[in-house]
């Protein structure tokens, strides 16, 4: 603060100031958010500098949320994770409340630094708003086997999710051994689950057969499934 707030900016954009706390937080608080010249100079440094004396805890987690936030300014999501993580120590999480939906790689990334909580309550949330942010969410989670159910994974998404080489085969398997709630009656889900089963050489029992046949699978993948079946099926 040895120079006029004026000239902050230009200091900034032409990285001749720290990006430590205490300047990102007076430039942020000067421009009423994070600004061009900002945003450069914490492109360039990809974390913010904590002074040697503690910073209240719920100072930095306001700051990570703003810079969390910043997209607009900073289109970077895994910049702005890093610059959460400079932050924030393991213990300190951003409340969900405070993330901004938005589509894409953000919520996953912010579930991988431990920056949100890893739980049923994320994946429930207005933050998965389509299907790539569910997507890499499920891949960063690390939990997310334990605790996954139908209430958490839409009917309409189970097509892509077989179809996806970043889900872990796991969790194909255990929406599959429990289909039949997971469906839900959703004739395109069913069959994808089929089509999944019957490229990797699993086994479904013959309930989930029958749907998949009234699903409108093709018979060469019903006949390939009920021999593969361990159930003695009727004429």
């Amino acid at each position: 603060h040895t120079v006029p707030p004026e000239a902050w900016e230009i200091l900034a954009r032409t990285q001749r100031t720290a990006p430590n706390f205490a300047n990102v937080s007076a430039l942020i608080e000067h421009a009423t958010g994070v600004s061009l010249g900002l945003a450069a100079l914490l492109d360039r440094a990809r974390g913010i500098d904590l002074p040697a004396e503690d910073v209240e805890d719920s100072e930095r987690i306001a700051l990570a949320v703003t810079l969390v936030a910043s997209r607009d300014v900073l289109s970077d999501p895994s910049l702005r994770v890093e610059l959460a993580v400079s932050l924030l120590s393991p213990d300190l999480q951003i409340s969900l409340e405070d993330i901004q939906p938005e589509s894409g790689q953000l919520i996953g990334l912010l579930i991988r630094h431990n920056i949100i909580a890893d739980d049923p309550a994320v994946f429930a949330s207005e933050l998965m708003v389509d299907w790539p942010t569910l997507e890499t969410a499920i891949a960063e989670s690390e939990h997310f086997v334990e605790f996954m159910s139908p209430a958490i994974i839409p009917t309409d998404t189970l097509a892509e999710l077989f179809a996806s080489i970043k889900i872990q085969p796991e969790i194909k398997k255990k929406v599959l051994d429990g289909l039949l709630t997971y469906a839900a009656d959703h004739p395109e889900g069913i069959r994808a689950a089929a089509m999944y089963a019957d490229q990797e050489l699993l086994e479904m029992d013959y309930s989930k057969i029958k749907s998949a046949v009234e699903s409108k699978l093709g018979d060469d993948v019903v006949v390939r499934l009920m021999a593969r079946s361990s159930e003695v099926l009727s004429d």
